[in-house]
């Protein structure tokens, strides 16, 4: 091989090294940009309802991530125009643990959220429509056997375990048909060892035990500040409304599994 031939080759390389270094220094310096936009744009294709995030902050190198004011809307027929109002959500990832099948979240914090339940006729709310609204091409939400790979060259559902969750600052509005709106403030939350004993648990179990405990959390507070207490009829509205947030839990549960198993079958 010529001298000028092997010169050629070794620019060609340098040039395709610098390509891709270039390209990366682009997107880790972008992502925060990119990412906002991912959610921005995304968000209302996969919830079929107006999503928006103010700012994104994140760092690949700490494993620190930041949103700012993220909102997600309501299904039409509702009066409220969101469902969930954020703040402010952080999230401090085990780095180490992105290369393995448990992905350790080792904080996530949601500061100042805002959420909305509205209740229709005893059988409609606001949050089970969200869910019902998805749509999935997953048919075998409730198969056992999702938990495992679909072949030999598919890779098992990443699984999650997050070892501090913090839920503070948030108030809860309950919008029911003929008794108007009512606010009420959410003491603090917090959770630990979440998945830790199962070794690490699938997106929409995860996200189940997150719900459940903040959803509870709302209605204790509505039932110990009166707003769902006293007559027979607001007493079987409060089991209405618990009965809607489990309904709502466990639509999250499968949703959130039945995503997990699409994304990791299309790897």
């Amino acid at each position: 091989m010529s001298l000028s031939v092997k010169k050629f080759f070794l620019g060609t390389i340098i040039a395709i090294v610098v390509l891709i270094v270039g390209m990366l220094l682009f997107l880790i310096l972008n992502i925060n940009t990119i990412i906002k936009h991912a959610i921005n744009t995304a968000g209302p294709e996969v919830l079929n309802v107006p999503v928006s995030v103010e700012s994104v902050s994140v760092s690949p190198f700490s494993g620190l991530g930041t949103l700012n004011n993220l909102s997600i809307g309501n299904p039409p027929g509702f009066t409220s125009t969101t469902s969930f109002f954020l703040r402010e959500v952080h999230v401090a990832v085990d780095l180490k643990s992105l290369s393995s099948e448990v992905l350790i979240v080792k904080k996530l914090l949601i500061d100042g959220a805002r959420l909305t339940i509205e209740q229709k006729n005893y059988l409609e709310n606001n949050l089970k429509d969200l869910l019902n609204g998805i749509s999935t091409n997953n048919s075998d939400n409730n198969n056992p056997d999702n938990n495992k790979a679909a072949d030999d060259n598919t890779p098992p559902p990443v699984r999650f375990i997050i070892n501090e969750f913090d839920f503070k600052s948030s108030s809860l509005t309950l919008i029911v048909d003929g008794m108007g709106r009512k606010t009420i403030e959410l003491p603090q939350l917090e959770l630990h060892g979440i998945g830790m004993s199962e070794g690490g648990l699938r997106a929409g179990d995860a996200v189940k035990q997150l719900m459940g405990p903040v959803i509870n959390l709302g209605l204790e507070q509505a039932v110990t500040s009166g707003l769902l207490s006293g007559s027979s009829s607001v007493q079987g509205l409060t089991e209405s409304v618990k009965q809607g947030a489990n309904d709502i839990a466990d639509s999250a549960k499968d949703l959130f599994n039945s995503l997990g198993s699409s994304d990791d079958s299309n790897k």
